[in-house]
């Protein structure tokens, strides 16, 4: 393993490693926050001795090995195992079954993630960065964690001069490239922007605001004036190959779910064989299973529910034993939320790399036919009576067609996971594909054309303007009117395979004429409960007195070096 060090080759740039907030855990519960840094040099992974001390971390004494580029040496180190999470405690917990306590850890990072000035970037400006108890490095994360390694999303800037690009991991963002200016990280000028280059942005900025809500999405058909689908975006050439692809594969099926293909970045197409990343992505997940068996028993409650209803299905000894030139194998992990503890969601990891290529790689995003958040938020508050909905498992209500599936492979264990696992492959969309949301998008307003004629306009527009993705927010005159447009929607979302449900209302007259079946609450009593606080698109609305507002947590932070 090597010890890494910020460089600075001049005076006027610094060099970002890899360092993100993370939280670290022992296995009796104890935590505490501090920076780590994702080192694809080093194979081991490494602990401060001053964070080890804190979590009083248990471990033994072992002789290890350590190469660096000067000196190969053995040396003692206590061997620990704790695990690591984002620093704002979301998402997987990621196990860390040898980690070497180091006394001598002294990796000197200049420019710490919250140092940055992300607002002089457009890319990063979203992007939060978790504060930490401890504002400096304790955790070098080696390759040995492969898991914590791996890559979601990639932010880049449009703009030439920008070497700054965000990447986002399983325990959060990373910020990397290159500062040019001052070392001096309070007074770090990160691009050169002349005057009138701000006062540009600025204006583009106020115009953004200003327009939130007003551009619409109408059509999934490009022919005729059905164009307008398009929201006035300006489609790339990999747009329109999306949008032909999309218009040449999708079909209704027999069972009343819409079908497409895979958004292929080329016809010629060919992936390596991936199966023995695959097989070890397993092994170390059976490893998880034999720590936990809670979450063995979640995981496989929620397989063999994908496999009851279709989503994934077991490929027959004849079809596992072929392949062709598409043939790829999904990794697939878990991941937990504090809301719900008690179910798994199973993430097939699309980004995962083999020769430096991955499913993903290989796929178009597509246009994008997603409504805008606040645009949709703002039309939530125009009207008196207001209507809330999810649909179910959205991306999976989507098939993709058979000669695609064989790129959707997977190994899961039929019986114990000691066994021989089996071949599957999914038959839907997947969550983490690069063109699912595209494709799902796509066929909700590909419902709507196709059954206008069938439908009144106003419940065909809500399917087209008023959802963000799966979520359904409305506001209505009346309650009257409500109900029937409640029942429309179920019905038009019904002929494309989707099930809108989980409804919500600030309504009593509206609460009462949904299905119970249907309510996000069936426990509710309308005539005697109040209305419960319900999640808007990430905003809180407390349906009581219909307002919306923001949860606000840890207001009592320890005070930082700023």
């Amino acid at each position: 393993m090597q010890y890494a060090n910020v460089t600075e080759p001049t005076k006027k740039k610094t060099v970002l490693l890899h360092v993100i907030p993370v939280k670290i855990l022992s296995s009796d519960g104890k935590s505490f926050t501090s920076y780590g840094l994702l080192d694809n040099g080093s194979r081991g992974t490494m602990i401060s001795s001053e964070v080890a001390k804190e979590l009083d971390l248990k471990g033994q004494k072992e002789m290890v090995s350590v190469s660096t580029l000067f000196e190969q040496k053995d040396e003692e180190f206590k061997v620990v195992e704790f695990k690591l999470q984002s620093a704002n405690a979301e998402g997987e917990v990621i196990t860390v079954e040898e980690g070497l306590v180091s006394e001598k850890f002294n990796i000197a990072e200049k420019c710490l993630p919250e140092d940055i000035d992300r607002r002089s970037h457009l890319h990063l400006a979203d992007i939060e960065i978790p504060e930490v108890q401890l504002r400096k490095v304790s955790v070098l994360i080696g390759k040995d964690v492969s898991q914590a390694h791996e890559v979601f999303e990639v932010r880049k800037s449009n703009k030439p001069d920008s070497q700054l690009q965000a990447l986002r991991g399983p325990l959060g963002w990373v910020i990397t490239g290159t500062i040019h200016g001052s070392q001096n990280h309070r007074n770090i000028s990160v691009n050169f922007v002349t005057c009138d280059k701000n006062l540009h942005y600025q204006v583009e900025k106020f115009w953004k605001v200003e327009g939130f809500g007003t551009k619409t999405s109408l059509k999934t058909r490009t022919d005729g004036e059905a164009d307008s689908r398009h929201r006035d975006l300006i489609l790339s050439r990999e747009d329109m190959r999306a949008v032909d692809i999309l218009e040449r594969t999708t079909k209704l099926t027999a069972d009343d779910h819409y079908e497409t293909g895979l958004l292929w970045r080329g016809d010629d197409v060919q992936l390596p064989n991936n199966r023995r990343e695959a097989e070890m992505r397993l092994h170390s997940l059976r490893r998880k299973f034999h720590k936990d068996p809670s979450l063995q028993e979640k995981y496989r409650t929620t397989m063999e529910d994908y496999i009851a209803k279709g989503y994934a299905r077991k490929l027959s000894d004849e079809e596992a034993s072929k392949s062709g030139p598409r043939t790829w194998y999904l990794p697939h992990f878990a991941v937990t939320s504090s809301n719900k503890p008690n179910k798994v969601r199973i993430v097939f990891d699309a980004a995962a790399e083999q020769g430096e290529t991955s499913l993903n790689k290989n796929l178009l995003q597509g246009p994008d036919y997603t409504n805008n958040l606040v645009g949709v938020l703002l039309r939530f508050r125009e009207e008196n009576v207001a209507l809330v909905g999810d649909i179910e498992s959205m991306f999976h209500q989507v098939k993709v067609r058979p000669e695609d599936q064989d790129s959707l492979r997977f190994l899961w264990w039929s019986g114990s996971i000691d066994e021989a696992p089996q071949e599957y492959a999914m038959t839907v969309h997947i969550f983490g594909a690069a063109d699912s949301p595209c494709s799902a998008n796509f066929i909700l307003l590909r419902t709507a054309d196709d059954n206008e004629g069938s439908f009144n306009p106003v419940t065909t527009d809500t399917l087209r303007h008023n959802f963000c993705v799966d979520d359904l927010l409305k506001s209505v005159p009346t309650p009257e009117d409500t109900i029937t447009l409640m029942d429309q929607l179920i019905e038009l979302c019904a002929k494309g395979g989707f099930n809108l449900t989980k409804f919500v209302s600030n309504n009593r007259k509206v609460w009462s004429a949904i299905p119970p079946a249907k309510r996000a609450d069936p426990s509710l009593d309308v005539n005697l409960d109040e209305l419960p606080v319900d999640r808007a698109l990430g905003v809180r609305w407390h349906i009581e007195s219909d307002t919306f507002g923001f949860k606000v947590v840890d207001l009592e932070k320890s005070n930082t070096m700023r």
